[in-house]
């Protein structure tokens, strides 16, 4: 046919276009899932060297040095995740209102009342 030249020279030049596309977006993700990476790793050596030198001088035992390890090391790493997934929210402006939705459905259970009481 006569068309099958121009419409795998349009195709082609999409490909292209994905290819440019796919490959910044990569880079940027791949950016943004290092520097999260980096945080967590720079915290926890921070942590642990601030622990060990607080060991050293009596000031921390090893269990509240291992309390603080878990909390700072699990709160940056649920901060990073939500720093990866955070561009997904926000593009999706209609699932902020569904979310209000459901907290506001009057059935459902306010956070201050307790979905169960015990008598005993």
């Amino acid at each position: 046919m006569g068309f099958e030249h121009v419409f795998a020279e349009q195709f082609d030049e999409s490909l292209q276009v994905a290819l440019k596309t796919g490959v910044r977006g990569a880079l940027v993700a791949g950016t943004g899932y290092g520097v999260a990476n980096g945080l967590i790793y720079i915290a926890q050596g921070l942590i642990y060297y601030v622990g060990a030198v607080m060991m050293a001088r009596g000031t921390y035992t090893y269990l509240q040095l291992l309390e603080v390890v878990n909390l700072v090391v699990f709160s940056v790493s649920i901060a990073a995740q939500i720093m990866t997934f955070g561009k997904y929210f926000t593009s999706y402006p209609s699932c902020e209102l569904k979310v209000d939705d459901v907290l506001q459905f009057p059935g459902s259970r306010k956070p201050n009342r307790p979905l169960m009481t015990f008598v005993g």
